[in-house]
């Protein structure tokens, strides 16, 4: 699915430092959640807001997430919406309901006034100078976090879990190469976590760079992490 137009500004005229991690790369694939927006505490409490009773059943996502990864289902939200239901003692029904209406509708609607962190950021300008196709590989659905941010110019915008693969595996990333027409060897994917970003490129086959890397090579020193505590 493609993105509305570029929002990213401001391209420098060059960037050796960026250039330098971005390689051969001909795609910068990205992760969402931590990586191209933290979770930051101003956008928690806005969420928390709005979650209300839900939270009892939302605080066992993560432990159901956990559980769904390295499997392949053919009903990801049912299985996990069935384990956050059994760990909150609640009817499944409602576990549903919860998944649904909060981590696909008030958690995007968070991302309002989210700003990319300042060393990816520079990245992604170098990666437009020189020509190279973007895109998201996000566990959930993505679209709508991104048109909260207001940020656009991705090529491909994929999720695993309409998948029904969570990362580690490589499923979603498969689809996403083969939409952007780029071999897993020229792909640089950025991503916050080893064990679900790193693991996944390692499967895909395409070099992997953490994020909080990226920011210590491209962010100035007074801007590290001063985004993610405030956003």
């Amino acid at each position: 699915m493609r993105s509305p137009e570029p929002t990213i500004a401001g391209t420098p005229v060059g960037d050796p430092a960026a250039d330098w991690l971005l390689g051969q790369s001909a795609a910068l694939i990205v992760d969402l959640d931590g990586t191209l927006a933290s979770a930051g505490l101003r956008r928690q409490l806005r969420l928390w807001r709005e979650i209300g009773a839900e939270g009892r059943v939302l605080a066992h996502l993560g432990a159901a997430m956990a559980a769904a990864r390295g499997r392949r289902h053919r009903d990801l939200d049912g299985f996990l919406a069935e384990t956050m239901a059994r760990r909150a003692s609640v009817p499944p029904h409602r576990a549903r309901r919860a998944l649904t209406a909060v981590v696909d509708g008030a958690w995007p609607r968070a991302f309002a006034g989210a700003s990319v962190p300042p060393g990816l950021l520079r990245l992604l300008r170098a990666a437009d100078r020189r020509g190279l196709v973007r895109a998201v590989w996000s566990d959930h659905p993505a679209l709508d976090k991104l048109a909260a941010m207001g940020l656009g110019g991705w090529s491909v915008i994929c999720a695993a879990r309409p998948v029904g693969a969570l990362k580690p595996l490589p499923d979603a990333g498969w689809g996403l190469l083969a939409q952007l027409g780029v071999p897993p060897c020229r792909a640089l994917l950025i991503g916050d976590r080893d064990d679900t970003d790193g693991a996944a490129a390692a499967a895909l086959g395409c070099r992997f760079l953490r994020a909080d890397a990226v920011e210590a090579a491209l962010a100035p020193s007074r801007l590290r992490g001063l985004a993610s505590r405030l956003v």
